[in-house]
């Protein structure tokens, strides 16, 4: 899937926010290597049917952002599109960074 790409999610960082991250390779080994987890709003679809399965992911994708929020200090959450973006209120903006930017496509 193209949006998936990680290439894409440098390119679309890197225009939603020129002056504050620069990235210019795709690799996401040093993430991994930081510890960052990736996930999406919705886990599992049905075939060639995207967010099909986004009811019932969002109690459990909801669950997992709150508490990351609650036990980190510091953390950069990125959300990207527009499902990501209904993440924030599980976020304690006072201990961390949200970074928003549309779903690569």
């Amino acid at each position: 899937m193209p949006s998936l790409e990680r290439d894409n999610i440098f390119k679309e960082i890197n225009n939603e926010y020129p002056d504050k991250y620069q990235f210019t390779h795709g690799d996401l080994t040093k993430w991994s290597n930081q510890g960052i987890f990736l996930l999406n709003c919705s886990l599992t679809v049905k075939p060639s049917e995207p967010l099909s399965h986004l009811n019932e992911w969002q109690e459990f994708t909801d669950n997992v952002i709150k508490y990351i929020s609650d036990k980190n200090k510091k953390t950069i959450f990125l959300l990207l599109g527009s499902y990501a973006k209904l993440k924030c209120c599980e976020i304690n903006t006072r201990k961390h960074e949200i970074v928003i930017a549309t779903l690569p496509s």
